[in-house]
């Protein structure tokens, strides 16, 4: 009798032992096909309202920064490609009125091309933080690439494996922090209050020491809209260039490309993030929970950081096999799929479905034709991404490597 409990105890440890494995394992698996889709979105040439921007003759590269984060300001709570189609000529026009100097107040600027019959494009939060930037880069020559260089040095004197969270506190402060919600018809009666708030940003932002000490107590920030334009600035074939090439200083762009590197990046948070987290990802992390320290209640970005750093600490993946701000991938991949709610999307087309999706979205090599010959049509039908197909037996896709990870709708 104590031969067959003493059996069933060590089956029962083996059995732990095994399944705690395949949920790693799992786990792995989830951020290596996570890695794959986001090759291909930063692959992807689809049109974006920015393209014009960045192609013209007529702007600075600092000026085309500015431009994409202005817009960044109101790029909330509504579809974005409409947000962007709709702010982006204004705040152009509005850009090269402001570096030129043709202007006496920045409110008159924002009257000008930012309100219609008294409204804005967004809340009137957003406009206070284009107001707030650009009083603030008056300091820096109306240059937005020149303030972020400003840092640069700073912080990697103070926190050099920390670069990325110290360039965010600096843009947060620029055009974010303490802006508030804001209605618009009390607006002009808090003008005074404002403007005290924005003194107070501009002492932080030139006192080298205050903003050290600012950033001290606010290292562990988090915003999305400041983390989604650098996650541009860093990855996007377009704007990464850009950006380099506004950078003068030899010695800040080798700070900005190695020491401010994509592991650091965080992932946004949209809610398309959040959706995809809940239905796919915290499902393979709960029997885990003991070993990455989380709790239901944190937020999905501090967890897939948290589980990151973990297996780094581990030695179970290379810095760079994976890294958080890659989940974004979701914000296109989440409506195509998991959004839906339907059993045949989960089951038979998703690669994270029992099959693998590989059957129903990943066509036979010679059977491409039309306008997405030689398209990989897995990442079409996945996210809307038009790329190359590998053309290769061994891609992970078209061998269901990525099947069974998500449940699904049942």
């Amino acid at each position: 009798m104590k031969t067959d409990t003493y059996s069933m105890q060590i089956f029962n440890i083996i059995s732990f032992n095994l399944t705690y494995m395949s949920d790693r394992a799992n786990l792995i698996r989830l951020f290596e096909a996570i890695n794959w889709l986001d090759k291909k979105r930063w692959e992807h040439n689809g049109p974006w309202p920015m393209d014009d921007v960045v192609l013209r003759n007529d702007l600075t590269n600092s000026q085309k920064i500015l431009i994409h984060w202005l817009g960044y300001i109101y790029d909330r709570t509504k579809n974005a490609d409409v947000v962007w189609k709709k702010v982006t000529e204004p705040i152009t026009k509005l850009v090269k009125d402001y570096c030129a100097g043709n202007y006496e107040r920045v409110e008159d600027l924002i009257d000008k091309y930012l309100l219609i019959n008294g409204k804005g494009f967004g809340f009137a939060a957003d406009d206070e933080s284009v107001r707030r930037t650009l009083i603030l880069l008056e300091d820096y020559n109306r240059n937005i690439i020149e303030f972020i260089v400003s840092k640069l040095n700073i912080l990697n004197k103070n926190f050099p494996n920390n670069v990325g969270r110290g360039i965010t506190y600096a843009l947060y402060t620029l055009s974010y922090d303490e802006v508030g919600k804001l209605k618009r018809d009390d607006y002009e009666n808090k003008r005074e209050y404002l403007n005290k708030i924005v003194e107070s940003k501009r002492i932080i932002l030139n006192d080298d020491n205050k903003f050290i000490e600012g950033f001290k107590q606010k290292s562990k920030l988090w915003h999305k809209r400041v983390w989604a334009a650098l996650r541009d600035y860093k990855k996007s074939p377009l704007l990464k260039n850009v950006f380099e090439d506004g950078i003068e200083d030899e010695e800040a762009k080798e700070i900005w490309r190695n020491k401010f590197t994509i592991d650091q990046l965080e992932l946004p948070g949209d809610l398309h993030n959040i959706y995809f987290y809940k239905i796919c990802f915290k499902p393979l992390i709960e029997d885990l929970s003991d070993e990455f320290k989380f709790k239901n209640s944190d937020p999905a970005p501090s967890v897939i950081r948290e589980v990151y750093n973990k297996l780094i600490e581990k030695g179970i993946i290379n810095k760079f096999d994976f890294y958080p701000e890659q989940f974004d991938v979701s914000v296109d991949f989440s409506p195509m799929m998991c959004e839906r709610e339907m059993k045949f999307v989960c089951n038979e087309i998703c690669i994270f479905g029992k099959s693998g999706g590989h059957k129903n979205i990943c066509r036979p090599i010679e059977s491409y034709n039309g306008t997405l010959e030689n398209t990989c049509y897995a990442a079409y039908r996945l996210c809307g991404y038009v790329v190359k197909c590998e053309n290769k037996n061994n891609c992970p896709i078209r061998n269901g490597k990525f099947a069974g990870l998500c449940k699904g709708i049942q």
